[in-house]
């Protein structure tokens, strides 16, 4: 089944599909995303949704136009040894014509009612919302959705980023051979998940004396930013003049990588800079942005024992919230997933 009706509201019809129309992607590149403060448009969408296995959508339509759409990707989520199915809830979108109108904020409710109400496993339901946009707290707040933690988000940039002869990208045998490792380092975790890991050779290492000290995965992403909150919201109009800051930020053409599993043996930390910069490099790239759960201490060990760069400045003080709905789970399930810090997924966030 390539779609199925769920309801009419609004002389709206809403819903859930499972394969992706040219349509779909149309409306993740050109819908504006964010709050009245912070507005951008998401870019690489068919990319990054071709990665994502077994999705679907809960999209709103009107005689068959597209209007809306959300995607939920089912996955497996592990937590100090807990196994779990785990829905990340990721790139709504929504059209001009709705979008002003107070329907978004319906749509958005009745969805999460009905993906949570209908479904019959244990599930942990959980999203990244901007911690300023009030309005889509208020709406998962009402729907049975609570905040878990603050996701902090960390800049890295080089002006003239260097490359290393240490670091290399693993080939798909390297790598599963040394994601034994990974598993290890993110042990102690909550909601660590391998989907966005290993992706086309992009996970990279810095060996020294034939050993691997530090690892990352990156993701590109194109972004164009229209507003932002703050003294850095000012400048937008004036930043593509400025010749090498526009190279590490450029609101109206914003390519950067993000990255993700991390991975620095003990005293190691402060090579992760060098591993990171020769990335940026390999790409021809000048700036990254990734993110983590501000409980998470590897977050202070990578500020304290490296150096980010400009772009740190400019985005140290964004923030979002990690939202949860844990349907079925006793009181013991429920603290292995809350208690410890989280794995936050670049790929997840772009």
């Amino acid at each position: 089944m390539k779609r199925e009706l769920l309801f009419e509201e609004y002389g709206y019809q809403m819903y859930k599909e499972y394969e992706m129309d040219e349509d779909f992607f149309e409306i993740m590149e050109h819908a504006s995303l964010g709050t009245s403060r912070t507005l951008y448009h998401h870019y690489y969408s068919r990319e990054h949704l071709g990665h994502i296995p077994d999705p679907y959508f809960f999209t709103v339509r009107r005689n068959g136009e597209l209007h809306a759409a959300v995607t939920f990707c089912r996955r497996t989520i592990r937590s100090r040894g807990q196994e779990n199915t785990g829905v990340y809830i990721r790139y709504f979108a929504a059209g001009p014509e709705i979008k002003g109108r107070r329907l978004v904020g319906k749509f958005s409710k009745t969805v999460m009612e009905w993906a949570v109400g209908h479904e019959v496993r244990q599930t942990a339901f959980y999203a990244a919302i901007e911690a300023r946009n009030a309005r889509v707290r208020k709406v998962v707040h009402s729907v049975g959705f609570s905040e878990l933690s603050t996701i902090k988000t960390v800049g890295f940039s080089r002006f003239f980023p260097k490359d290393s002869p240490a670091v290399r990208a693993l080939d798909e045998r390297e790598f599963t051979a040394f994601l034994p490792q990974l598993e290890a380092r993110y042990a102690g975790h909550a909601f660590w998940m391998t989907d966005n890991l290993g992706i086309g050779a992009g996970y990279f290492v810095l060996e020294e004396h034939g050993r691997i000290v530090a690892g990352a995965q990156a993701h590109r992403a194109h972004w164009s930013i229209e507003k932002l909150p703050g003294f850095v919201g000012l400048l937008l109009p004036v930043i593509p003049h400025l010749p090498l800051v526009s190279r590490i930020f450029n609101p109206r053409t914003f390519r950067f990588l993000t990255f993700e599993g991390f991975f620095a043996e003990p005293g190691c930390e402060d090579r992760l800079q060098s591993l990171l910069e020769a990335i940026l490099s390999r790409y021809g790239y000048y700036s990254a942005i990734f993110w983590f759960d501000e409980r998470d201490p590897f977050y202070l060990q990578l500020l304290k024992h490296n150096r980010m760069g400009l772009l740190q400045q400019f985005v140290s003080g964004s923030e979002a919230r990690f939202i949860i709905n844990l349907k079925g789970f006793s009181d013991e399930e429920t603290a292995r997933l809350t208690a410890p810090p989280l794995y936050i997924s670049g790929h997840d966030n772009i």
